[in-house]
């Protein structure tokens, strides 16, 4: 293997050629990229654009207009409740919510208590008589004579 092969030798032109190459090619690959993401925005933006119209197709004019008048109407009941609760009440009207509070809660007892209509049996007043005592022979005959009856 041996001889005398010539190895080209690099000069700094050469160098400085290729150092431009190379810049070069960065740049470009760069832009590549570059419009890679620009194409793929774009492609994005097509979509959302595509989304919106079907949105608008779906929602009217009128229909918004109809949910701001609602929406306006509820927040105006709101703003009524907000201000009567917010109001003190004078005394006579404290009084009749306490009286009504009063009559709707006998109300729910009445509803809810058993009636007392069930009649008990008075407490006796004397006292119970003692019982005498019962003969051993007395007790055998008395359970001998019960007989169990058959429900």
């Amino acid at each position: 293997m041996g001889g005398n092969q010539s190895v080209p030798k690099i000069t700094a032109q050469d160098r400085a050629i290729l150092d431009c190459n190379e810049i070069n090619w960065r740049i470009c690959s760069n832009c590549i990229e570059f419009s890679l993401v620009e194409v793929s925005v774009l492609h994005g933006l097509k979509q959302g654009n595509e989304v919106l119209k079907e949105i608008h197709k779906e929602m009217n004019l009128e229909s918004v207009e109809k949910l701001l008048e609602e929406t306006a109407e509820a927040r105006e009941y709101q703003r009524e409740i907000d201000e009567m609760l917010a109001n003190n009440l004078s005394l006579d009207e404290e009084d009749a919510v306490q009286a009504e509070l009063r009559e709707l809660q006998a109300a729910v007892r009445a509803e809810t208590e058993p009636s007392n209509d069930v009649q008990l049996p008075s407490v006796p007043t004397s006292e119970p008589l003692a019982a005498k005592p019962v003969a051993p022979e007395e007790q055998v005959e008395r359970d001998s004579a019960r007989v169990a009856i058959p429900a």
